[in-house]
């Protein structure tokens, strides 16, 4: 059986494709292409939201992949209720950043107050945001617009539909020395506005494992916010939710 790959933002898996790594290890594989992946594409409720993400998408087999990576609070519930298992030895980190228009008059993170911010739900933009945010205003200030993946939030931003908005990966920023992987990862209808060489290295994997420690205050800090009502009474364990 082939390996589906979704690079997910990250360049390491298509240097090891260019490089043989996977060849040269035996393995049959093909990569989930991304280019173009969620503009439009996902439909928005009465209130003009998208309320599926990253730990909605495990039950479906996150869109093919056989292997995937989302952000650790969605991948630590999903494996709570035993959709998935967590594999600990790896994880990647992502640069992110809440953004506005050059025109607006946000200018501090206290000036986000009331504000909504573009997320993806149940996704690590979510959850993301509201850490940073939580550190700096009242929960009561704190506002979220759900519009969906990446390139739906960038969309909702640039076209001025949201005043403010959460993006990592590509919308953010790419990497260097083998940054032209990534314009494969640009929809096509932002490539010319693009320029490369001012990218940055965008997510990596950090060969560190995920630990009981982290996974279990993960679990606590989303319970103590109520983000996912709808988990079993039953979770599993740590020890259950890790692939061995």
């Amino acid at each position: 059986m082939a390996l589906k790959i979704m690079p997910h933002g990250r360049l390491q898996e298509c240097v090891a494709d260019e490089k043989g790594f996977f060849t040269a290890e035996g393995l049959e594989y093909s990569f989930l292409v991304e280019g173009d992946y969620g503009i439009h594409s996902v439909r928005r409720d009465d209130s003009g939201e998208i309320k599926t993400g990253a730990f909605e998408t495990f039950e479906a087999g996150r869109d093919g992949a056989d292997v995937s990576c989302a952000c650790h609070w969605a991948t630590n519930a999903a494996a709570s209720e035993r959709t998935g298992q967590l594999v600990t030895a790896a994880y990647s980190v992502a640069p992110c950043a809440i953004m506005v228009p050059p025109e607006s008059p946000v200018r501090r993170p206290e000036d986000l107050a009331g504000v909504p911010v573009a997320v993806g739900y149940h996704s690590g933009s979510h959850f993301a945001t509201l850490q940073a945010l939580e550190a700096v205003l009242p929960a009561d200030q704190v506002s979220l617009s759900f519009q969906g993946p990446p390139n739906e939030r960038l969309d909702s931003l640039l076209e001025r539909q949201v005043p403010a908005g959460t993006m990592w990966g590509v919308p953010l920023y790419i990497p260097e020395a083998y940054k032209h992987y990534h314009v494969r990862a640009v929809p096509e209808k932002y490539r010319d506005q693009v320029d490369v060489r001012a990218f940055g290295t965008g997510e990596r994997i950090v060969f560190l494992p995920y630990t009981r420690e982290v996974f279990a205050s993960t679990r606590q800090w989303a319970q103590s916010r109520n983000l996912f009502p709808d988990l079993p009474s039953t979770l599993a364990s740590y020890d259950e939710a890790v692939l061995a």
